[in-house]
C-alpha cells in the first residue's frame, strides 16, 4: 500500500503505469500513448498487472494515528505486505508537539506499526540542506536522522547529481541491521521516470 501526501493518486498511478511499461510518462499523461499501437499494447498491459496486484493507493493527508488505522484496516481487508509513506516531514504533527518530539514520535509509531502487523514500512524522508553541499549523500545529512536513523531497520540513501551530463545515480545501503553494506549503480530514465539497473534488459 502507498500513503503519499506528496503527489495524486493519478499522479503515482501514471508513474507506476509508465516504469512497468517502460513508456514514455509524458505520453501517458498527454494520452498521446493511444496513437501509438505498441506502445498502447504494454501500457494496457502494465495496467492489467497492476489491477491485478491489489495495490492500494490512498493520498489523502492523514496523522499518525490515521495512518494506523488505515494500514490495520488495509492488512485485514487485503493483507498487504509493504506500506510506503511518502513523507514524514508531510506528516501532521499533534498541535501539543514541537517539531523534533513530533517526527520522533511518527517514527517510532511506524516501527512499531511494521511489528504489529509483520509487513515493511517503507518512510521516505527528505535530506537537511548541508547534503547538497557535498559530493556524496551519508547517514546525517538525513532531516531529523538521530531518531531516523537509530529506529530503521534499513536505510537507502539516493545519491545523484543533478549537474553531471550523465544519468547516472547510486543507491547505498547506509545502514542494514541483518546484512551488508554496499552501493549499487543505477540509470534514471528520464522518459519513464524511473532507476534501472545498469545492465537492465526491458522486459517487453
Amino acid at each position: 500500500g502507498i500513503m503519499t501526501m506528496e503527489m495524486s493518486e493519478r499522479q503515482i498511478a501514471a508513474r507506476l503505469i509508465a516504469q512497468r511499461s517502460r513508456t514514455s510518462l509524458h505520453d501517458i499523461r498527454t494520452n498521446r500513448v493511444r496513437y501509438k499501437e505498441s506502445e498502447l499494447k504494454k501500457v494496457l498491459r502494465a495496467v492489467a498487472e497492476i489491477a491485478n496486484s491489489q495495490l492500494i493507493i490512498n493520498d489523502r493527508s492523514m496523522g499518525i494515528a490515521d495512518v494506523c488505522i488505515k494500514a490495520r484496516d488495509w492488512k485485514r481487508k487485503k493483507g498487504i505486505k509493504l506500506l510506503c509513506v511518502d513523507q514524514l516531514s508531510r506528516i501532521p504533527l499533534p498541535k501539543s508537539d514541537n517539531k523534533v518530539q513530533g517526527l520522533e514520535l511518527i517514527i517510532n509509531r511506524l516501527k512499531d506499526l511494521a511489528r504489529e502487523l509483520d509487513i515493511v514500512v517503507m518512510l521516505l524522508m527528505q535530506l537537511n540542506r548541508d547534503s547538497a553541499k557535498e559530493k556524496s549523500q551519508k547517514l546525517h545529512h538525513l532531516a531529523w536522522s538521530s531518531e531516523g536513523e537509530n529506529t530503521s531497520d534499513i536505510v537507502l540513501l539516493l545519491d545523484r547529481d543533478l549537474e553531471s551530463p550523465t544519468d547516472e545515480a547510486l543507491i547505498k545501503i547506509a545502514k542494514n541491521r541483518e546484512g551488508e553494506i554496499k552501493t549499487i549503480p543505477v540509470v534514471f530514465n528520464k522518459s519513464w521516470a524511473g532507476f534501472e539497473n545498469v545492465t537492465f534488459k526491458p522486459a517487453y
